[in-house]
């Protein structure tokens, strides 16, 4: 009987082995896929510009008030121009 079982041992060996060949290739299958999807995200990011600012057209930057631009509680400039601007803001 001891024949018999040491055969099923070595015969669960080769399984084993065959299982572990499997497992292997999968993982190198995964492996080769998440560098695929890398490579795809790293051209898509470069092809976009890549620099992470989104709008892709250059940083506007308000200026500060002109010196002589008098300012009178909320009226900036004179009231007597031909032209009000109104504007209302949400700071939220």
């Amino acid at each position: 009987m001891a024949r018999g079982s040491g055969k099923g041992r070595r015969h669960g060996r080769r399984r084993d082995h065959g299982s572990e060949a499997r497992f292997r290739r999968y993982l190198i299958a995964v492996g080769v896929a998440a560098v695929v999807v890398a490579v795809v995200i790293v051209v898509a990011a470069l092809a976009r510009g890549g620099d992470g600012g989104g709008g892709g057209g250059p940083l506007v930057v308000p200026s500060p008030r002109p010196a002589g631009l008098a300012q009178e509680g909320h009226v900036l400039g004179s009231a007597s121009a031909p032209v009000t601007i109104i504007e209302y803001l949400d700071f939220q």
